[in-house]
């Protein structure tokens, strides 16, 4: 994102990723990084062990309804 500049491997690039690279550019929008181990949307796509998905369940605010 940082380097813009041209070669020859750049030339068929998606414009979804020119418009990522310009946008942090300007500085409207910024990335973050996240390690694995506190990924919660990994609960919506991964089968996760037990204490992991209770506390990614926590952590979206969600709760058992009995």
């Amino acid at each position: 994102m940082r380097n813009g500049s041209y070669h020859a491997r750049t030339k068929h690039i998606d414009i979804p990723y020119h418009f990522i690279r310009f946008s942090v550019e300007n500085s409207s929008i910024s990335f973050l990084y996240c390690p694995s181990m506190d990924m919660i949307a990994d609960t919506l796509i991964k089968a996760l062990p037990s204490i992991k998905a209770k506390h990614f369940v926590h952590e979206l605010g969600l709760h058992l309804s009995v």
